[in-house]
């Protein structure tokens, strides 16, 4: 039936995540990584995002992932970038769900925005951040351009442990020509008072120009 499914964080019935979990979880900010020129996180990743992001992550709730990628339309200068596009999963991990889980995120920013989503990057054989501690997630994932970048790219991904996928990726966006290049991610492991307060700064300026 069409309400079958449960809400990955309370339990409860719900089409998707129900509006009392979403209500609860801590709102995240800006983040400082580099090679990307702003960095913005839906929600702090904690005890109560992690149900939610692991079920949508790996427990094969891609709708859950529709919800989070249309959500991440609320986050400052989505709405300047040219093209969106993710950062690959492994290919154990994508065999693994039977999706990619950034690919769902963007499609669903894209759709919400009405901006063009195109699979910018490929990533290296045997570079899967799973399972990892925290000084091997830190040298990071290698990316290649698929193709050249335009000038400002938004690049998606779901958890920012470290930053070190999303700046490898941004490396070689930069490297295929994008000027701007601007990550959202449903979530981030950092506390809130670890995160940036300036959301508008002069690149932002530069960006709306």
């Amino acid at each position: 039936m069409f309400f079958d499914r449960c809400c990955p964080g309370c339990g409860g019935r719900a089409r998707h995540v129900c509006r009392a979990c979403l209500a609860a979880l801590t709102p995240g900010g800006e983040l400082c990584l580099d090679q990307l020129t702003h960095t913005f996180a839906l929600y702090c990743y904690d005890d109560r995002s992690r149900q939610i992001i692991l079920a949508a992550k790996n427990g094969g709730r891609r709708d859950v992932l529709r919800v989070l990628g249309a959500q991440l339309g609320r986050l400052p200068l989505v709405d300047s970038a040219d093209i969106i596009t993710w950062v690959p999963a492994s290919v154990a991990g994508r065999r693994r769900r039977g999706y990619d889980q950034g690919r769902i995120l963007a499609r669903a920013l894209a759709r919400q925005l009405n901006v063009p989503v195109r699979p910018l990057l490929r990533r290296a054989a045997g570079q899967s951040q799973a399972g990892k501690n925290r000084l091997q997630r830190i040298q990071g994932p290698v990316f290649r351009a698929a193709t050249a970048a335009p000038k400002t790219v938004l690049l998606v991904d779901d958890v920012v442990a470290t930053g070190a996928s999303l700046s490898a990726a941004a490396v070689a966006l930069r490297g295929a020509g994008a000027d701007f290049v601007i990550g959202v991610a449903a979530a981030a492991s950092v506390r809130p008072a670890d995160l940036a307060t300036n959301l508008y700064s002069d690149d932002t300026q530069r960006l709306r120009r």
